[in-house]
């Protein structure tokens, strides 16, 4: 208990101690700030800078006082940035600053953005500027007249005679009319001309009787065809008017005598012709002839032949 008692009455007694240090401390601190020293005694007293420079760092002299010595604090002013083209200031080097309002270039120049004074660019000349220039005779935006007085500047720049003007009492004659020119002669254009005898697309018979116009526009003698020859009925020919012509002059065989197709009630009765390889009515055979002792007679019928003598 005793041993308690006592660590507990020296942690007052170091708490009592701090707290008047700190107290005397906050009294008598001196604050020295951008060339100034202040206590909570004193009025702030300027104190000048080691090196003249205003702003800078510097050891405060603080006035004697009766209380403990005073707590020094360091402090310096921000530096100032450098000098740029482009900042709005004309400084250094510089013949203006294109961001400042101020112009400080010569009337006809301007300010680039080298911060330089350069002087305006002068435009290439025209016709038309106003200005008679290069190898213009005039200019007709000019107010001043470079040609004479019979003459006009025109739009190119080149002085031109003023037309005279026709007076109201003269008489203007019409302008002659320009002939049609007359068109080549074509043939076939309906129209003969030229060298043509005719046209064949014309209406107008230029050639005689005789003749007809041909595709070249000449008259040529017309070439009468030959009469038909006459039909000659039986001959074996179907010409003209025939119908037919078997080579007869018989009716009721399906072509008359005058060579028309006849109508047959009955077909005709066949004839048997010996000799036609073709076994017809009353042949017993039919070799093709007429030859007797073969087989088969001139009559067309059967014949015993004699055996062959031995």
């Amino acid at each position: 208990m005793l041993l308690s008692k006592i660590i507990i009455i020296i942690t007052v007694i170091l708490l009592i101690g701090t707290f008047s240090e700190h107290k005397t401390f906050a009294q008598d601190t001196t604050t020295i700030l951008y060339g100034y020293v202040s206590n909570t005694d004193s009025t702030p007293t300027p104190t000048p800078p080691e090196d003249g420079r205003p702003g800078d760092a510097f050891l405060a002299s603080p006035t004697p006082s009766p209380s403990p010595s005073p707590v020094v604090v360091y402090a310096a002013a921000p530096a100032a940035p450098s000098p740029y083209c482009g900042d709005g200031i004309k400084n250094n080097s510089e013949q203006c600053d294109y961001n400042n309002f101020s112009n400080d270039c010569s009337a006809g120049e301007t300010c680039t953005v080298s911060c330089t004074c350069q002087a305006w660019p002068t435009p290439a000349p025209f016709c038309g500027n106003g200005v008679k220039n290069g190898v213009e005779q005039c200019d007709f935006n000019s107010t001043t007249s470079s040609c004479s007085s019979s003459e006009v500047c025109s739009v190119s720049c080149t002085c031109q005679n003023i037309p005279t003007p026709i007076p109201a009492s003269a008489s203007v004659s019409p302008p002659s009319a320009t002939p049609f020119l007359t068109p080549a002669p074509v043939c076939g254009d309906g129209i003969v001309s030229g060298t043509e005898e005719c046209d064949f697309n014309s209406t107008l018979a230029t050639c005689l009787s005789t003749s007809t116009c041909s595709t070249t526009c000449t008259c040529q003698t017309t070439v009468t065809a030959p009469p038909p020859l006459a039909a000659v009925c039986g001959n074996g020919i179907v010409e003209s008017l025939e119908q037919c012509d078997d080579s007869n002059f018989t009716c009721g065989d399906g072509c008359s005598d005058e060579c028309q197709v006849e109508m047959l009630t009955s077909l005709p009765t066949p004839t048997n012709v010996c000799g036609n390889s073709f076994i017809e009515t009353g042949e017993q055979c039919d070799d093709g002839n007429t030859d007797d002792y073969d087989g088969c007679s001139c009559t067309c019928q059967m014949e015993e032949m004699p055996l062959p003598t031995p």
